[in-house]
């Protein structure tokens, strides 16, 4: 019998959110500009292009983060990294209300103690939030299905 895989991933947004179109309309603005003032206005188009290319890498970077459940463990995947915790490395899981950047009030998230090192760590867990799983309940449902492949795995203590 196959592992149980699951994977959390962004729902996807019907639009961006309003500062950050308004950084990229800054980003662009302030591209050409100096595209114009320092060669002319193929140099400015060439600097607004550069201008769209960095934004689109940026937003692509932004919604890379995710969460996966593997029979071996969780791998924590953001912008940056990828980290792999064992089920044996996880000391607890459970929920914490946190505020995102720039997403408005706190919300409902999973998150797992585990030990990096000599210092115990709470890692929040990508993507398994009221805001991408819809509401507290989901929450609380995801919490269960993790805790109970936790206990499953984990071994005896």
């Amino acid at each position: 019998m196959a592992e149980p895989r699951r994977v959390y991933r962004a729902r996807v947004r019907r639009s961006l959110p309003p500062p950050a179109l308004l950084a990229y309309a800054v980003v662009v603005v302030v591209a050409f500009m100096i595209g114009l003032l320092n060669g002319g206005l193929v140099v400015a188009a060439l600097s607004a292009l550069g201008g769209l290319a960095l934004c689109a890498t940026l937003l692509a970077l932004a919604m890379r983060p995710r969460t996966t459940v593997t029979g071996e463990g969780i791998d924590v995947r953001n912008v940056f990294e990828t980290r792999g915790f064992r089920w044996t490395d996880i000391h607890g899981i459970g929920v914490a209300r946190a505020s995102m950047p720039g997403a408005g009030p706190a919300v409902l998230r999973v998150v797992i103690d585990v030990v990096i090192g000599m210092v115990e760590v709470r890692v929040h867990l990508p993507n398994v939030n009221a805001r991408q799983l819809g509401d507290d309940r989901a929450v609380d449902r995801e919490l269960a299905r993790l805790r109970e492949m936790w206990e499953w795995k984990r071994g005896d203590d």
